[in-house]
């Protein structure tokens, strides 16, 4: 029998690099979630568009969901144990609850009562849900929660791991959120007439989308990315650039067109032809290393060949000069040589 207390196998070591930047990220989201904490308890705004004070139940729940989900990441990262396995789940529990607690409050014009759990005291009789946690982030946390619980599961018909969908959904909801922060667009980060994503809540859990996609690299569509193959590799240097490359060629052009260096029009062009002049060279440079790459492999392939075929010709001919004909063919085969008449 196997023994539920048992460490997990290790792993391999290209999946091994994976796991290291899942790791810290967990850690970096536990300390976003304790620097949002402390700051509530003291009454100091660590981060900007955070109020302060006992009054902001919204950004105590956040902390205290942004602390239980990096937690839960770390330990299913770490050396796994049935222990370590219980308390990720626990951890994955409690950000599911919290974040459906106040969808549930929002559906039903109810106050989830976050304040009672963190504060000690009753909630105000018959207060609607305002200010507190908005609906995106409590919807980022519901998916975070569920990637969480459900990141070994797979069902057998679908063929898909849920844990990473889920991870990709909220990566989704973050990824607009940060959009909207980055171009100052507020109808972007909330939802009228609710409080929008704090950016600190955006970037905890924009961490733990990632953390959440880099903890089982061999699996699904992070498998592609993990390959050390060559599709691998082309993955793994286009896919940052497509996320980063139009999102600062958007910001710088339309910061241009803000200060009025550049009209609408111009700027759109703009746009347009740097993204297309960057992605071009971008994917230029890949193919010319790949290229490279396959050429030094073909090498390699070659060499590899001519040794084999010479320790046969050796072992087969005890002689030197009756080893010397075979040695030679096989040279100009693995050069690709044609023997003369």
């Amino acid at each position: 029998m196997v023994d539920p207390d048992a460490p997990m196998p290790e792993t391999e070591p290209h999946v091994a690099d994976f796991r290291s930047p899942a790791l810290a990220a967990g850690c970096a989201t536990v300390g976003i979630g304790l620097v949002l904490l402390l700051g509530w308890t003291l009454g100091i705004a660590f981060f900007p568009g955070v109020q302060p004070g006992p009054g902001a139940m919204d950004h105590a729940g956040t902390a205290l969901a942004l602390i239980l989900a990096g937690g839960s990441l770390g330990l299913k990262v770490s050396r796994e144990t049935a222990a370590r396995r219980r308390m990720a789940l626990a951890g994955a529990c409690g950000v599911l609850l919290i974040g459906l607690v106040r969808l549930l409050g929002y559906g039903l014009g109810w106050d989830g009562g976050l304040d009672r759990l963190l504060l000690l005291r009753e909630a105000g009789s018959g207060a609607r849900v305002s200010g507190g946690m908005s609906p995106n982030t409590a919807l980022a946390f519901v998916l975070v929660g569920g990637a969480l619980a459900g990141i070994d599961a797979r069902p057998r018909r679908l063929g898909l791991w849920p844990g990473q969908i889920l991870a990709l959904g909220a990566a989704l909801i973050v990824g607009h959120e940060l959009i909207g922060h980055a171009f100052s667009a507020t109808s972007l980060i909330g939802m009228h007439p609710h409080a929008p994503m704090a950016l600190s809540a955006a970037v905890g859990l924009g961490l733990l989308s990632l953390g959440l996609l880099l903890a089982r690299p061999d699996r699904g569509v992070m498998a592609v990315v993990s390959s050390p193959g060559a599709g691998g590799v082309m993955v793994r240097r286009l896919l940052p650039a497509a996320v980063l490359i139009p999102a600062v060629v958007g910001w710088v052009t339309w910061s241009s067109q803000r200060e009025g260096i550049f009209d609408q029009v111009m700027a759109m062009s703009l746009f347009v032809m740097i993204n297309i002049l960057l992605f071009a060279g971008l994917i230029w440079g890949i193919a010319a290393s790949l290229d490279r790459m396959d050429r030094r492999r073909g090498k390699a392939e070659r060499r590899m060949h001519l040794q084999h075929t010479a320790s046969l010709v050796l072992s087969g001919d005890s002689r030197l000069d009756q080893a010397l004909p075979g040695l030679l063919r096989a040279i100009c085969e693995s050069l690709g040589c044609h023997e003369s008449a």
